[in-house]
C-alpha cells in the first residue's frame, strides 16, 4: 500500500525530511511508524498517520495528502494554488 503526507510533523511542526519507517516490536508486518527525526514522535502511517506516543495529544497526527491511481497512473490530489487579489 502506498501513503503519502505532508512533510510536516505533527508534534514539532518540522521538515519529515529523513524521518525513518520502523515496525514495533511484535508487530505484524505491515505495520509502520514514521519516526521524525527532530522531536522523535512516532505516526503510524497505515492508521491515517495518528500519533501513537504514550504522552501523544489526540489532536497529534499527520497531514494525509490523498493518493489516485487512473489507468494505473499513480497522482496526487492537490489544492490548485491561487492567484493573489489583483494579479492575473
Amino acid at each position: 500500500e502506498l501513503f503519502a503526507y505532508q512533510d510536516r510533523c505533527g508534534q514539532c511542526e518540522g521538515s519529515l525530511a529523513g524521518a525513518a519507517l520502523h515496525r514495533p516490536l511484535g508487530a505484524a508486518v505491515g505495520e509502520a511508524l514514521l519516526r521524525c527525526p527532530r522531536c522523535r514522535a512516532h505516526f503510524d502511517v497505515v492508521h491515517a498517520g495518528a500519533g501513537v506516543d504514550e504522552n501523544a495529544d489526540v489532536t497529534v497526527h499527520l497531514d494525509p495528502i490523498p493518493l489516485l491511481v487512473r489507468d494505473g497512473v499513480l497522482s496526487i490530489a492537490v489544492a490548485a494554488a491561487q492567484t493573489p487579489a489583483g494579479m492575473a
